[in-house]
């Protein structure tokens, strides 16, 4: 509080301000703050204008984002595609990008439903793998290659602001055949035939630039971006990003 007193007083000096005390609505945000105890972002506003929008006011709740299972596609021999008729009034952009706004200030439980719609845009450098595998094990060391480049990142990032980092970072890894073969010293077997680029995770971790720790898949939070849950799961998933329902009365 005091930091924010004299970043107040240093703006005083060039600037014309004037302080409405603590915030309560921004950018589309109910904020909530109780001193020394917590802090609540909410959106039933904003989703009730996009519900309004897009002519969804009376649509049905359901208990997940998404169904469980893959969705079938055109051209799938085995499976009808799902068609959705989209009303030719609305822009599909804007529903994406108006979902994806809630996934970026409250609603990260639906980000896997919304990059769907959105064809699976994670980040900026998001595309497909660019490299056949051989089996899970293969795959998700790959990945886990290219989490080490956005830890690596972060790093670099908190070097340039000055943010001293107190404790090891820790990159969760739900394959125990993965986190063998990361930690081997030898040219691992299962690996052999993945280029040799994505091999500089076990740099890393001989390092001790970050390590690699065994995550259950049940208790995998990654999962809830990643994949459609059922109700029991996704709900345990969402209390662990401290992602709770909001009382009628708040």
């Amino acid at each position: 509080m005091e930091n924010i007193k004299l970043m107040l007083f240093e703006l005083e000096k060039k600037f014309k301000i004037k302080d409405l005390g603590d915030v309560s609505h921004l950018l589309s945000m109910e904020i909530k703050y109780v001193p020394g105890q917590s802090l609540s972002i909410s959106q039933r506003g904003y989703i009730g204008r996009v519900l309004e929008r897009f002519k969804m006011a009376d649509c049905k709740a359901m208990p997940t984002p998404q169904a469980k299972g893959n969705f079938p596609l055109p051209g799938d021999p085995d499976r009808e595609a799902v068609c959705v008729n989209i009303d030719p009034d609305v822009d599909y952009q804007c529903i994406v990008g108006s979902l994806q706004y809630l996934v970026s200030c409250s609603r990260p439980d639906i980000a896997s439903a919304v990059r769907t719609l959105g064809k699976f845009l994670t980040c900026y450098k998001s595309k497909k793998q660019p490299i056949m595998t051989d089996d899970t094990c293969s795959a998700e060391f790959v990945a886990a290659s290219e989490c080490s480049n956005m830890i690596m990142c972060t790093h670099h990032l908190c070097e340039e602001l000055k943010l001293q980092r107190t404790t090891q970072t820790i990159l969760y890894e739900d394959n125990q055949a993965a986190i063998k073969v990361i930690g081997e010293v030898s040219s691992g077997y299962k690996v052999r035939s993945v280029d040799l680029k994505f091999h500089k995770i076990r740099d890393f971790v001989e390092r001790k630039v970050f390590r690699v720790e065994y995550c259950p898949s049940e208790d995998n939070v990654a999962d809830i971006f990643t994949k459609p849950l059922g109700p029991q799961q996704f709900a345990k998933l969402c209390q662990s990003l401290n992602v709770l329902p909001v009382s009628d009365n708040e």
